[in-house]
C-alpha cells in the first residue's frame, strides 16, 4: 500500500495539553515524540479550521440512540426438553424422524424441522411486536425474522447453537435484546446476519455478558463474519459483548455505531502471510464510537476499518469512510494490519487509545518502499518496535535487494487516505488504489491520551 507523504494532522488542544502522544514511528527510531505534528503557517491553520468545520458537519447527524428498556413480551417462544412452545402451542422436536418439513404452529410463527435429528428447528417469526425467546437448557436451531412490523426480541440467559437472521425482504426494524449470561455460537457460519436494508439494533442490557463465537479454526477465504449486516449496525447498552470470529467480528455495509457498550474481540480472522490474511476487528462504511470500551486482542488485518462501499466512491468524501470516536477507551493489540484505518478521515474528540500492531518482515525486492537490515537473531514477526532492525535509505540500495527486508503489510497506528476501487475499460477491470487529496486534513484530534507502539508509522 502506498504511503501518503502529505498528511496534515490537526491537533486542537487547550492551554493545558489534553492530548499526549507516546509514539514509536518508522524503523528503529525508538525516541518518544510528543505532540510533534504542529501547523507551520497561517495558510495551513486556515485550511485546518475549514476542514475541522467540514468534519464536524459530517458527523453532526450522529445520534446517541439511547438504550430502550424491553417491555413485557406479547409473544413467548419456549424450548425445553425437546418441546417448542409458542404462546402455549407445542411442537415436539425431540423425536427422530427421517421425514421433516414445514410445520405451521400458529399464525405468528412457522417452525421448520431442518433435519431428522432431535431439535434442529428453524423458527420464522411472522408477527411484529415484543417477543421473548427462552431456552435455558440449550437450543440448536435458527431464528429467522420476516415479520409484518417492527420487532423487539429478547434473549434472556440462553445457550443457542444456530443463526439469528433478518430476512432480506424485511422492511422494518429488528431490535435484539440480550440479558444475563448468553452464549450464541454457529461454527463456520454467521451468528447474527442482517439481510435487511434497515440497520439492526443490538442492545446488551446492563449486567449482561454475551458471547458470540463462530470460529471453526479454518483459514480460508470462505470464512464468515460473526456479526454481519447488509446495512448498518447499532450496538448499545452497558453490558459486555465478547466475540471470537473466524473472520471480521463485526461487519456492516453501512455505519457501525457503538454506544456505551463494552466489546471484547478475542479474535477476528487470521494471518498466515501477506497474501493470506482475513478479518478486521470492526469494519463498516463508517465507524462511530461514543463512550464505548473496545478491546481487540487479535485480527488478521486492521483493528478498526472504515471503507467506502459505494462503487461510485473514487475520491475523498466527508460523508462516509471515516472513524469517529468520543469518550471511548480503545485497546488494540495483536492486529496484523493498521490499528485504526479510515478511507477519508479519522476524528477523535476524547478518550484513551492504546494501540500495538504486529509487524511481519519479508525479503525486499526492487519495488519495496523501504529497506531494513536486521541482526542475525531477529524474528521476522514481532509486536511494537524492534531494535533488531535498522532502516536504510532507499538511494543507498543499488543492488542485491534480497539481502534486505521490508514490511509485509501496513501496520500503522492510525492511518487514513487510500481508497480502493475498480475501473473497467473495454471489459477489462483494473483495481486502483487512490490517495486522497493532500488538500484535505484527514486526521483531526481534539483531545485524548494516545499510546501507540508500532514499528511502522504511529500516525
Amino acid at each position: 500500500m502506498k504511503k501518503i507523504k502529505n498528511i496534515f494532522i490537526a491537533l486542537i488542544v487547550s492551554v493545558i495539553f489534553s492530548c499526549s502522544f507516546v509514539l514509536s514511528a518508522c524503523g528503529n527510531n525508538n525516541n518518544t515524540n510528543t505532540n510533534d505534528a504542529m501547523l507551520e503557517s497561517t495558510e495551513e491553520t486556515t485550511k485546518t479550521t475549514q476542514s475541522a468545520t467540514n468534519v464536524k458537519n459530517a458527523i453532526s447527524s450522529i445520534t446517541t440512540d439511547e438504550t430502550e428498556v424491553f417491555n413485557n413480551a406479547q409473544y413467548t417462544i419456549i424450548y425445553a426438553d425437546g418441546v417448542l412452545s409458542v404462546n402455549g402451542e407445542d411442537m415436539d422436536t425431540d423425536s427422530e424422524s427421517e421425514t421433516y418439513g414445514q410445520v405451521i404452529i400458529n399464525e405468528n410463527v412457522i417452525a421448520t424441522k431442518t433435519t431428522s435429528k432431535k431439535g434442529n428447528v428453524t423458527i420464522t417469526i411472522l408477527k411484529g411486536g415484543n417477543w421473548e425467546f427462552r431456552a435455558n437448557s440449550g437450543y440448536t436451531g435458527n431464528i429467522d425474522i420476516n415479520a409484518d412490523g417492527d420487532i423487539n426480541l429478547l434473549f434472556d440467559t440462553q445457550i443457542i447453537t444456530g443463526q439469528t437472521s433478518i430476512n432480506s425482504e424485511y422492511i422494518y426494524t429488528a431490535h435484539l435484546f440480550y440479558s444475563g449470561e448468553t452464549t450464541l455460537s454457529y461454527s463456520g457460519k454467521k451468528v447474527i446476519d442482517n439481510g435487511s436494508s434497515n440497520a439492526i439494533i443490538l442492545t446488551i442490557l446492563d449486567g449482561a455478558n454475551v458471547s458470540v463465537n463462530n470460529n471453526s479454526g479454518a483459514h480460508t477465504s470462505d470464512n464468515k463474519n460473526a456479526i454481519s449486516s447488509d446495512s448498518g449496525i447499532v450496538i448499545n447498552g452497558t453490558g459486555v459483548l465478547n466475540i471470537n470470529s473466524e473472520k471480521t467480528a463485526i461487519k456492516a455495509d453501512g455505519i457501525v455505531k457503538i454506544l456505551g457498550t463494552t466489546i471484547n474481540i478475542l479474535n477476528a480472522g487470521y494471518y498466515t502471510s501477506e497474501s493470506d490474511q482475513e478479518g478486521h476487528g470492526i469494519k463498516g462504511e463508517s465507524i462511530n464510537l461514543l463512550n464505548a470500551n473496545i478491546i481487540i486482542s487479535g485480527a488478521g488485518k486492521d483493528g478498526l476499518h472504515a471503507e467506502l462501499t459505494d462503487e461510485d466512491s473514487t475520491a475523498f468524501t466527508y460523508n462516509n469512510g471515516f472513524v469517529y470516536a468520543e469518550g471511548t477507551t480503545l485497546t488494540i493489540a495483536g492486529v496484523n494490519g493498521d490499528g485504526v484505518y479510515g478511507d477519508s478521515f479519522v476524528y477523535i474528540v476524547s478518550g484513551t487509545y492504546n494501540i500495538t500492531t504486529t509487524t511481519h518482515m519479508i525479503t525486499a525486492t526492487s519495488s519495496s518502499s523501504s529497506y531494513f537490515t536486521r541482526s542475525s537473531s531477529a524474528s521476522t514477526t514481532f509486536s511494537g518496535i524492534s531494535s533488531n532492525y535498522s532502516k536504510k535509505a532507499s538511494d543507498e540500495i543499488r543492488s542485491n535487494y534480497s539481502s534486505y527486508y521490508s514490511l509485509a503489510t501496513s501496520t500503522k497506528g492510525i492511518k487514513v487516505g487510500e481508497i480502493d476501487y475498480d475501473v473497467t475499460t473495454n471489459d477489462v477491470t483494473t483495481a486502483v488504489k487512490a490517495n486522497v487529496s493532500e488538500h484535505n486534513y484527514l486526521i483531526y484530534i481534539v483531545g485524548g491520551t494516545f499510546t501507540i507502539n508500532t514499528f511502522d508509522d504511529a500516525i
